[in-house]
């Protein structure tokens, strides 16, 4: 098996030799399917990127049109997204019982509730508080304008109304909170959050530890830099990422997980040494999100972050500086760990051996099968794959988007050392090992 980024890093052996023309319309198309696959979630880093993409038989030379490139990764898509997803959450119900014992073990939910609790009494406080500045305020117009500006009063008003929305928001949410930790105390609420992350396509759920849980990004992330005035035209695949999510504190780490590049011990451009990550504007975001406990969305705005770059506000590291080495080294512990116990299966084979299952795919006796929906037909082994649709022809001129957001990085962490991820000396659990 090729896959992406092992070609593109060894393309002139692979490809062999190619005028300078020719090569760069190869690696043009690597990093088409490179940047289609990621922002469509379609799972690349499994496939047999020049079987799939191969412009004739018995030759490496890969097909260069931007429409038949996008066209052949739809199909693939269209054909095998299903049982993909499926084969992914037969893997996540592993780890059922697990999930079951260490939440109702170890999930401190008086101590939650509490917190949450005192949440929704400052958000009473805060609302009267606001309302009662803004009353001021509005009482105060006249004399403020003069003194101020127009404008200035403007932006205060909005101010105090966004913040009165945003805890008046806080409290409409707690009835739904509290319902969410009582169902994660018995695990299925987890469940239904993983099997939420897992069919969106972004993050896989590998693991779980105590009440630490741990995802790894589905495909390679990519970063795109756009500046004409500077000359920049750069699209950098970082690699895969392991986030470790602590569900006693409600925490995010963010470690190597495969083919990670750097910039000194940076591993992100908005992941400082420790781990911790810059949130910038999406901070207020993931701090409700984190405050109303809700794994699901954390793990989306988290996704977000990661697969975006700008340079406003700065970043700890810029992309441009990111360098094309390993790190620590072309795989971490972790993804190790994982890869021994299931293997590097391509998304082929796992499909393959799902639909060798039939119809007997089981459903977690905790409602999954709501999550999944109605069962698909399968598709047969003789299937003409499905045409493309117009999402493919849509993608075949795709730009980057940049988000020019501003970044907080007040926050530092700790450095955090790989081999913490797999220390068995803290937490109990009913296996050995992680895996």
């Amino acid at each position: 098996m090729s896959n992406l980024k092992t070609i593109i890093n060894n393309a002139p052996s692979i490809f062999g030799k190619l005028t300078e023309a020719k090569m760069k319309e190869q690696l043009k198309t690597l990093k088409q399917i490179e940047m289609v696959s990621m922002q469509a979630k379609i799972p690349i880093n499994d496939i047999d990127i020049l079987k799939l993409f191969r412009d004739k038989p018995g030759k490496n030379l890969l097909v260069t049109d931007p429409k038949e490139i996008n066209k052949r990764l739809f199909e693939f898509h269209n054909v095998n997204k299903a049982m993909v997803a499926r084969a992914n959450i037969e893997e996540l119900l592993t780890f059922e019982k697990r999930i079951v014992t260490n939440m109702k073990k170890s999930l401190p939910v008086t101590t939650i509730l509490s917190t949450l609790k005192s949440n929704l009494d400052n958000a009473s406080h805060y609302i009267r508080k606001e309302e009662e500045n803004l009353k001021y305020l509005k009482d105060q117009k006249r004399e403020y304008i003069i003194n101020n500006s127009k404008e200035d009063y403007e932006q205060h008003v909005a101010r105090y109304q966004a913040n009165i929305d945003f805890w008046k928001a806080k409290a409409e949410n707690y009835p739904a909170s509290e319902a969410r930790i009582k169902a994660y105390a018995d695990g299925s609420g987890v469940i239904q959050d993983l099997a939420k992350i897992t069919m969106k396509g972004f993050w896989k759920f590998v693991q779980i530890k105590g009440i630490k849980l741990y995802f790894m990004t589905v495909n390679d992330v990519i970063l795109f830099e756009k500046n004409t005035r500077q000359g920049l035209n750069l699209q950098k695949n970082m690699g895969q990422y392991c986030v470790e999510l602590d569900l006693a504190r409600f925490t995010v780490k963010v470690m190597p997980w495969k083919n990670n590049i750097v910039n000194g011990h940076n591993i992100h451009p908005y992941v400082n040494q420790g781990g911790g990550v810059c949130m910038g504007n999406a901070g207020t975001y993931f701090e409700q999100a984190r405050q109303e406990y809700d794994i699901a969305k954390s793990m989306d705005i988290l996704g977000t972050i990661l697969s975006a770059y700008s340079t406003a506000g700065g970043p700890y590291k810029p992309l441009v500086e990111f360098i094309n080495e390993s790190y620590p080294k072309e795989m971490s512990a972790m993804a190790k760990q994982y890869y021994a116990k299931r293997g590097e299966s391509t998304i082929l084979k796992r499909v393959t051996d799902l639909m060798a299952l039939g119809e007997d795919i089981k459903e977690t006796s905790n409602g999954l099968s709501k999550t999944l929906g109605p069962r698909e037909r399968r598709p047969r082994r003789n299937n003409t794959p499905a045409t493309a649709t117009n999402e493919a022809e849509a993608l075949a001129d795709i730009e980057p988007e940049f988000d020019d957001e501003e970044f907080d990085d007040s926050d530092e962490m700790d450095d955090f050392d790989e081999d913490d991820m797999i220390d068995d000396s803290e937490e109990e659990d009913d296996e050995e090992g992680y895996f």
